[in-house]
């Protein structure tokens, strides 16, 4: 199975480089096989589709265990170099119409100093930017910059979605802060989940991208090295907004809780001054209310009145006395 007869929705794309700044799509393997002497190819493949696997096994050359790794259905960012090339296993967050930034799709890579093969399974908005930057005509001159590129695509995006988190925090803040508003709970237990499974795939990318940047690959220059530092860079200063964030998030559920705590104790406290107030009232009701040789006050028809009066008295009278004492 070549490039010619693979189904057309296994294979997303085909580009070739001329190493000059131009990537133009190509359709067929014999056309790069031919141009392969003077730049570079990328293909990129849906891993939904099971020609892409066929093709992987039986005509890209590329090794049975890589091939596997670049299939499992779980994958880690990592980096794994070898004497034919480089298996890099990134993450990006998903900015597909109706899904969460923080469900990170991943894109599995082997790339070869001529040659770029990548699969993925959902799409990845960083793959169309680095084809808009193709079409611009500013394309990768070679394979590692391609590889670097792409990284710097899927770094902006991650750095974008924290920022977004940052300004959803910030706003849940200001709501527990400013109104009082209790109703903010899974909200906040949403963003605390985010923030968990960004952390857990930007720290094994973080040291994915630090691998590659440090090891020594003859073909991958100093310039190149010096923006995969950069992306490193870039990447150990999202994990500290992560952390902090995640602590942030832990004050604010802490707040949460404690004014919770307030209005139920408040409730609680007003409902032991009602109870303390009307208590020794029907505890007098209760008294006259005894029928023991006659209720009392049955033939005075103030009686009534006069006990009413009482209770009322009595009332204020506790009333008074709890103002006094600062327990009201």
């Amino acid at each position: 199975m070549t490039i010619e007869n693979i189904q057309q929705d296994a294979l997303i794309h085909c580009y070739h480089f001329d190493g000059k700044g131009k990537g133009e799509l190509i359709s067929s393997e014999s056309e790069q096989n031919r141009r392969l002497a003077s730049g570079f190819a990328w293909l990129h493949f849906d891993l939904n589709n099971s020609s892409t696997m066929d093709w992987l096994n039986q005509h890209s050359l590329v090794d049975p265990v890589i091939v596997e790794a670049m299939a499992a259905e779980e994958t880690r960012p990592r980096c794994v170099i070898s004497d034919k090339g480089i298996l890099l296993i990134l993450r990006g967050v998903n900015l597909n119409p109706g899904q969460s930034a923080d469900d990170m799709i991943s894109i599995r890579l082997w790339v070869e100093e001529h040659r770029v093969i990548s699969v993925r399974r959902r799409k990845l908005t960083s793959v169309q930017d680095l084809r808009d930057q193709i079409q611009r005509n500013q394309a990768p001159k070679s394979a590692p910059e391609l590889v670097v590129d792409l990284a710097n695509h899927l770094t902006w995006h991650i750095g974008e979605t924290i920022e977004r988190y940052e300004e959803q925090l910030s706003d849940l803040e200001d709501k527990m802060l400013n109104e009082g508003d209790d109703n903010i709970r899974q909200d906040l237990l949403t963003i605390r989940r985010q923030l968990i499974t960004l952390q857990r795939y930007l720290s094994p990318q973080k040291e994915a991208i630090n691998r590659l940047m440090t090891e020594k690959i003859d073909w991958l220059e100093n310039s190149q090295k010096k923006q995969l530092r950069e992306i490193n860079d870039r990447l150990v200063r999202h994990l500290e907004d992560l952390a902090a964030m995640r602590e942030r998030s832990v004050v604010v559920q802490q707040e949460l809780s404690n004014h919770l705590a307030e209005k139920a104790n408040t409730r609680v406290y007003l409902l032991s001054i009602i109870t303390a107030i009307f208590l020794p009232l029907s505890f007098v009701t209760g008294l006259l209310g005894i029928n023991v040789g006659g209720l009392p006050g049955m033939e005075n028809p103030e009686a009534f009145w006069n006990v009413l009066w009482l209770l009322v008295i009595s009332g204020i009278i506790q009333v008074i006395i709890m103002r006094w004492k600062h327990w009201l």
